[in-house]
């Protein structure tokens, strides 16, 4: 997919929370789409590694990604990411809402 504008991203890089579905996978895939580099972020590393998997198989197969497994509603979590990625040009947060059962 290409834009008709030039959002200049070549060079930065972006984590995108929530990425492996909706539209943090939205993002994610708009985002690698206009040159960023992304880190794909989710919870496990299964859906992490999948979400990495559509976005090139997709029609970005050249995608700068990076997909790290990490639960960032934890300090766990929080920390396995401080110390697994360097710092980003921007943040984006894909909202979700979460059920109990």
């Amino acid at each position: 997919m290409r834009w008709p504008v030039d959002f200049q991203l070549q060079g930065k890089r972006a984590l995108v929370t929530g990425s492996t579905a909706g539209s943090g996978f939205a993002i994610a895939r708009a985002l690698a789409a206009e040159g960023a580099s992304v880190i794909v972020n989710g919870r496990t590393e299964a859906r992490t590694q999948a979400a990495v998997a559509a976005i090139r198989e997709g029609g970005l197969p050249e995608a700068n990604l990076r997909g790290v497994a990490a639960d960032l509603g934890s300090a766990e979590g929080c920390a396995k990411h401080a110390t697994g990625v360097a710092s980003c040009s921007s943040l984006a947060r894909a909202r979700c809402r979460f059920r109990s059962r």
